[in-house]
C-alpha cells in the first residue's frame, strides 16, 4: 500500500500563458537499414507540417531551423543528442519542447518511438508524453497521423484524426522526393 502511494504520476502540460514552442528533432534511425535513412528527415518534416495546422495553439519550429541548430553542435541530424546537445538546441531556437523520435524495428514491421520533454528538465524527468506506435513503411502516414495527434493531446490541442486527416503522399513518393531533394550540408 504505501508503494502505491510514492509512484510518480504522469506529468501533466500546465499552460504558461504563451504557445508551446515544439522542435521535432531529426529522427535517429536505429534499424541498422540504411535505406531508411531518409526518414530521419521525412518523418519529421511531414510531422512539422501537420503540426504547424496547430499555429494557435502551438509554436512548431521549421526543419531548417533545428536541423541547422542541430549541425551546429557538429553533429549530424539524426545523431542521439545529450541532455546537455537538447539544452544547447534549445538556446539556439527558443524551443521549449523537443519531440525526440526514432525509427526501429518490431519484429517485421518498423517501430516509431518518441518523447515529448521539456527542455531544461533533467535527464531523469519523466516526458510529458512517449509512445511506440508500430507499422509498416506503407503505413508511415497513419503511423505518423497517431504520433502527431498524440503530440496535440499533450497539450490539449484538438486532434484531427480520421480518414481526411491523413497525408496523400504515397512512400514511394516521400523516398523519390527524398532522393532528389539537394544534400543539406553544413552551412555554416
Amino acid at each position: 500500500m504505501a508503494r502505491a502511494q510514492h509512484q510518480q504520476r504522469p506529468p501533466r502540460y500546465v499552460p504558461t500563458g504563451s504557445l508551446p514552442a515544439v522542435a521535432v528533432l531529426p529522427f535517429v534511425n536505429g534499424t541498422g537499414d540504411d535505406g531508411l535513412n531518409y526518414l530521419r528527415e521525412a518523418i519529421p518534416d511531414h510531422l512539422i507540417r501537420d503540426l504547424q495546422r496547430s499555429h494557435e495553439h502551438l509554436t512548431v519550429f521549421s526543419f531548417d531551423v533545428v536541423a541547422d541548430a542541430v549541425r551546429r553542435l557538429g553533429l549530424e541530424p539524426g545523431a542521439p543528442l545529450t541532455p546537455d546537445d537538447l539544452a544547447s538546441v534549445s538556446a539556439r531556437t527558443g524551443a521549449g519542447w523537443f519531440l525526440v523520435g526514432y525509427v526501429t524495428r518490431a519484429g517485421p514491421k518498423l517501430r516509431l518511438d518518441y518523447e515529448l520533454r521539456q527542455a531544461g528538465a533533467p535527464a531523469s524527468a519523466a516526458p510529458l508524453r512517449t509512445d511506440h506506435i508500430p507499422g509498416t513503411e506503407a503505413e508511415l502516414p497513419v503511423m505518423e497521423d497517431r504520433l502527431v495527434d498524440g503530440v496535440r493531446r499533450a497539450f490539449g490541442v484538438p486532434t484531427s484524426s480520421g480518414p481526411a486527416a491523413l497525408m496523400a503522399c504515397s512512400v514511394q513518393a516521400t523516398r523519390f522526393y527524398e532522393s532528389a531533394r539537394p544534400s543539406r550540408g553544413n552551412t555554416s
